[in-house]
């Protein structure tokens, strides 16, 4: 396969093409030019078979390059949009929970889970709105005493009183089926572990309003208090062994609501980079996978290596782009998830060739997670399998309706083929799923050898 080729099928282009043409249009050229001085003469441009391979590798950088910057460039409109409709959100870019180590609470390193070990603790993001139509969710890790909602600035918070207990503040208790501002009052669904709550507020009418698994409850809280110096932050009140990972946009909405924008900025030129990239990766994958370089009828001096140096270089630039966009929660779930789901299906078996099982080092998704092992350190790897592992069971802990287990269906069969991978499949052994019981053998090791 000629690098031309090669370079179709990863990048559904031909750049070599007009090199090709203008080869074949250099002899009439040079006809043209014959009765022309020398002092005329204008450089021709390389030919193809001329071109040595690192030559050609420039080449395919430089159009790559080309296509990143187009993106940022017709992206700059998006983003200022973005900024003109975030213009009353005050804080830094990323939204976290805001919380010091004297509290009793369990985060996780992303600051989005959180466990009470105290009796009552409220916590609030890093992040506030003054004005403006915003939103976030939360996933329930369980269903008992917990308040979620908004507090302004002037809130205090203590173990007797949370998110919806002070004047300043507004509070919605799925385990009591009540709303909270002060006084209390009936209001939505009985929540369950796995449920989806979507907050929303809306500065300018006054309103906030809460979703279960995508469907309102109804506007809970109207004439909301406003004045000078006020501003909204996203806070939840947790009970005792209460927990809660909270989404402020870090990661796509599973039920976003039209009109209401995420507290954090979605990040547009690296989802975009990301999609490109990444579907760049999986066309490459496919030729790795169905066209293996290392039989021995195609040992033809010079033909493998370079071959497999192109591989390697088509390999190596993208994955060198690609780290640069890859390693945010909302790119691997709303980018390399999707992809890595379409490579799950098992090729239909024929009369001579057995059926490609997803997850195989025949099959276009163990070519893939293959490159990524190889071409990335392998932290930044379980770094990447970890979330992806979290958003599928996040979809797995979902709450089903009746008896529909769809979803959960369908995320066990996706994380059955991720598992194929054998490197993959290992890593989740001993760093994912028995990570806890794992930590209590080292432990019970340990203080049994001293």
């Amino acid at each position: 396969m000629s690098i031309a080729k090669l370079f179709v099928k990863v990048f559904g282009e031909d750049i070599f093409e007009q090199i090709s043409t203008v080869e074949k249009q250099q002899p009439e050229d040079d006809d043209d030019e014959a009765g022309c001085s020398a002092s005329q003469d204008t450089p021709k441009p390389p030919k193809l078979d001329d071109m040595k391979l690192p030559e050609q590798m420039v080449l395919v950088r430089n159009w790559l390059n080309e296509r990143l910057n187009v993106i940022e460039l017709n992206s700059v409109h998006a983003i200022k949009t973005q900024r003109v409709d975030m213009v009353s959100r005050l804080g830094p870019e990323q939204t976290i929970c805001d919380i010091d180590f004297t509290s009793t609470v369990r985060i996780s390193a992303d600051r989005l889970s959180l466990r009470s070990q105290g009796s009552f603790n409220t916590i609030k993001a890093n992040v506030c709105v003054y004005g403006g139509r915003w939103m976030y969710e939360v996933l329930l890790h369980s269903k008992g005493v917990m308040q979620i909602g908004w507090c302004s600035n002037k809130c205090t918070f203590n173990e007797n009183s949370g998110v919806g207990d002070t004047k300043w503040s507004y509070g919605y208790d799925g385990s009591k089926q009540q709303i909270w501002h002060i006084s209390t009052s009936k209001y939505g669904d009985k929540w369950q572990i796995g449920d989806i709550i979507g907050v929303i507020i809306d500065v300018e009418n006054e309103k906030i309003e809460y979703f279960r698994n995508g469907h309102t409850m109804g506007v809970a809280f109207t004439k909301l208090e406003r004045g000078p110096g006020i501003s909204f932050f996203p806070a939840v009140s947790l009970g005792y062994n209460q927990g809660v990972q909270v989404n402020f946009g870090n990661m796509p909405f599973k039920y976003p609501v039209e009109g209401f924008l995420p507290i954090q900025p979605k990040p547009i030129v690296r989802l975009q980079k990301a999609d490109l990239l990444i579907g760049y990766l999986v066309n490459l994958s496919s030729v790795l996978a169905h066209n293996p370089t290392c039989k021995k009828k195609d040992h033809i001096e010079g033909k493998i290596s370079t071959k497999k140096t192109v591989y390697v270089v088509f390999t190596t630039l993208l994955i060198e782009k690609l780290t640069h966009v890859l390693f945010d929660p909302y790119v691997i779930e709303d980018k390399l998830l999707p992809h890595i789901i379409n490579l799950c299906t098992t090729i239909n078996a024929t009369d001579k060739d057995p059926a490609i099982i997803p997850g195989t080092p025949e099959s276009t998704l163990g070519a893939l997670l293959s490159i990524l092992w190889n071409y990335l350190e392998n932290e930044e790897v379980k770094y990447v399998m970890r979330k992806l592992a979290n958003a599928l069971l996040s979809t797995y802990t979902h709450t089903h309706t009746a008896l529909d287990y769809g979803k959960q269906k369908h995320a066990i069969t996706i994380l059955t083929c991720i598992c194929t991978h054998t490197q993959t499949r290992k890593t989740y052994l001993e760093y994912k799923f028995f990570k806890k019981h794992w930590c209590r053998r080292s432990e019970a090791k340990i203080s049994g050898a001293s």
